[in-house]
């Protein structure tokens, strides 16, 4: 069995206070609220060169590095992440909806080892 040995640089999200979150909303808001939230992450991500590897409930799991490599596939997951937590922090998706209404302590948390 053959393999390919390459850098790769892994970013996870998670959506920091989602239990609070979802307990205070009808369960078809919280869905509406966290496909938003999701789909800017996403869209993120790949804006930046990832490829979304997994979500894992209100989390994500992003490859910078895979399928394709470049030469600043850190720096690329980095600067990816700093965008989701500005998203996150002015709660507006691209629909222009706040993905997290009336919410003051929503944050998300951002992990980039290289």
């Amino acid at each position: 069995m053959g393999g390919e040995r390459r850098h790769l640089t892994v970013l996870f999200c998670d959506l920091v206070g989602s239990t609070e979150i979802s307990a205070r909303l009808d369960p078809e808001e919280w869905r509406e609220i966290e496909a938003d939230y999701l789909g800017a992450v996403s869209e993120t991500i790949t804006r930046f060169g990832g490829f979304v590897a997994k979500y894992l409930g209100d989390g994500v799991m992003a490859y910078f590095g895979w399928p394709e490599a470049h030469d600043n596939d850190a720096e690329r997951a980095a600067r990816a992440g700093l965008a989701i937590v500005d998203a996150v922090t002015r709660s507006i998706s691209a629909t222009g909806k706040a993905i997290v209404p009336n919410c003051r302590f929503a944050s998300v948390s951002i992990a980039v080892p290289s």
